[in-house]
């Protein structure tokens, strides 16, 4: 069983609780730089002769237009450090991991705003 929305709920909470700036799953339009947003997921099955799990990726976009990356990376350390290794609540799962893949960060295409990216891998089982 995927966890899809509550993952979805669960990342959200936790962001949303452990940063300063604004947590979207879409920005609306006009928001205000720097914020976070909660993007792309894939998932995989996880499973094993007892139970049926996923393992997903999930990217979190960080958005800023300072003119320099720092506030790209300090925003992509304080998601590094409210996900990597987290416990997450998932309504109906157990979290086995969370954890961080990989970051990276960029000029967006509108040549102001930098773009950070920051993947995780979130493997859980459903529980009875």
């Amino acid at each position: 069983m995927l966890a899809g929305w509550n993952l979805q709920k669960a990342l959200f909470a936790r962001l949303d609780s452990a940063l300063a700036v604004p947590v979207y799953d879409f920005a609306p339009p006009g928001a205000q730089c720097p914020y976070v947003s909660i993007g792309e997921e894939t998932a995989v099955p996880f499973d094993d002769k007892a139970t049926d799990g996923a393992e997903t990726t999930v990217v979190v976009h960080t958005w800023s237009e300072s003119r320099s990356r720092k506030e790209t990376k300090e925003l992509q350390a304080a998601v590094y450090a409210a996900l990597h290794n987290f416990p997450l609540v998932v309504e109906g799962h157990e979290t086995i991991l969370c954890r961080w893949e990989y970051s990276d960060s960029f000029r967006d295409e509108d040549g102001k705003t930098q773009h950070g990216i920051s993947r995780f891998r979130i493997i859980l089982s459903p529980t009875a």
